[in-house]
Parts: structure tokens; sequence; C-alpha cells
């Protein structure tokens, strides 16, 4: 258990990065943020722009 004023060391090789697609639809869909416009982005564009080759998005998982 991590106590709220002590951080965590994240070691990388545990992080998997994964270019969003149709498959993370469920993950996007119930995405959830302080960042209004980061969640509106993300089910509202994100996946679109990337099958329109305007950008490219991926998904850190820890």
């Amino acid at each position: 258990m991590i106590m709220k004023n002590e951080k965590e060391n994240v070691n990388m090789e545990n992080i998997d990065i994964q270019q969003i697609n149709d498959a993370h639809k469920s993950v996007i869909l119930t995405f959830n943020s302080y960042e209004k416009e980061l969640v509106d982005f993300l089910v509202e564009d994100a996946l679109d722009n990337q099958n329109k080759k305007i950008s490219i998005e991926n998904f850190e998982i820890y």
C-alpha cells in the first residue's frame, strides 16, 4: 500500500505502450479524467483521427 505522501517507483519494463485501436473502445468509452477536453477528444475524435492518419494516440498501461 502506498501512503499519500509516498511515490511509487514505476519500472519502465512494467509499462506496455499500445497504439489505440478498435479493441480499446470499451476503455476509451469509460475513460475518466478531470480534464474534460481530454475525455472529449479520446471519446469523440482520437480513434477516428488515427484512422484518417491525422494523429496517433497511445495508451501507456501499467
